[in-house]
Order: C-alpha cells, then sequence, then structure tokens
C-alpha cells in the first residue's frame, strides 16, 4: 500500500455543553475515515476525547497546544459561553496560523433564540474575531461542520496526491 496521508483536526469546545455534538463529530470522522482508508488517506482527530489525560511535565493544557500546532485543521465550536482553555486553544492555533500558515481555523457558534441573553464571554470573543476580519459560522445542528470537514478532507487529499501539486496551473 502507498504511504498513507494523514489529515491532522483538531476540535475545540466546552467539553460538557457539547458532550453530544463532539461524539457526533468523531464518529462522523470515523465514518469519512472508513472511506478514504482505502484511497490512502487518514483522518487524525485531536481532541479531549482522544488525547491521553496522563499528567505531562509541561500540565495537560500544553500537551493540548501542541497538537493544535500540529494540526492542519482547527474546528472550534462555541455555544452559551467560551471559557478560558478553549479561548486558549483558539489563541494557540492564531498565533500558529499567522506565523506558519496552519492550522486552517473554523468557528462555529451556535445559534441563540435570544441574543440578549448571550453570554458576555461570547460576545467578547465574536468582537474578537470581527476585529481578527474572521468571518464565523452559526449552527443549528451539526450538518454543515460534517460537511466542511469533508470538504476540508477531499481538498487536502486532493492537493496532497495532485499532480499539479506545487505547480503553477
Amino acid at each position: 500500500m502507498n504511504e498513507i496521508i494523514k489529515i491532522k483536526l483538531f476540535l475545540a469546545s466546552s467539553v460538557v455543553e457539547f458532550k453530544r455534538e463532539r461524539m457526533e463529530l468523531g464518529f462522523h470522522i470515523l465514518t469519512l475515515n472508513n472511506l478514504f482508508i482505502d484511497r490512502g488517506v487518514y483522518l487524525w482527530l485531536s481532541s479531549a476525547e482522544t488525547l491521553s489525560k496522563a499528567m505531562t511535565p509541561q500540565g495537560s493544557q500544553d500537551f493540548y497546544n501542541q497538537h493544535i500546532q500540529e494540526s492542519d485543521y482547527f474546528y472550534l465550536m462555541v455555544g452559551n459561553a467560551i471559557g478560558e482553555r478553549t479561548t486558549e486553544e483558539f489563541e494557540v492555533a492564531w498565533r500558529h496560523f499567522k506565523a506558519h500558515g496552519t492550522p486552517e481555523i473554523h468557528t462555529y457558534f451556535r445559534q441563540v433564540a435570544d441574543m440578549d441573553k448571550e453570554d458576555q464571554s461570547v460576545t467578547n470573543f465574536k468582537r474578537r474575531l470581527e476585529g481578527l476580519k474572521h468571518y464565523y459560522e452559526t449552527f443549528e445542528n451539526l450538518d454543515n461542520i460534517k460537511m466542511t470537514i469533508q470538504q476540508d478532507a477531499i481538498r487536502a487529499a486532493w492537493d496532497s496526491i495532485s499532480p499539479f501539486r506545487g505547480k503553477e496551473v
């Protein structure tokens, strides 16, 4: 078999608030892997659920941050609030993106019926993204996030195997 192209994904969000969604996205990625593996592509998911919980000399968050920096894609889901760790994960992804061009960052906010009830942390984070001139997306269900992951995987795989890779066409 030819060399496997590994596409690294990092999923960030409140682990508690998005437990069901995180499990559903993990299953979706597993399903995509079943389709892609025979074509030489593997989606490597890093998330709180998939990374080691063992103590590290630098601390667990530094271990997660290292995985963010090694990722090709960073997906962030924001719901009722955004915590310190999730914000830090975004900042790590953003700094690494500015310096190295990766990971590609996608941010999603769960749609809320009443914008007046939006937590201040969410409002502040949206302003931060607007200041970075970053367009975020909203979601009611996971379909658009799944579609983005699928499109990113196909594009990354195609870019890796294309005979035009690295050439002007």
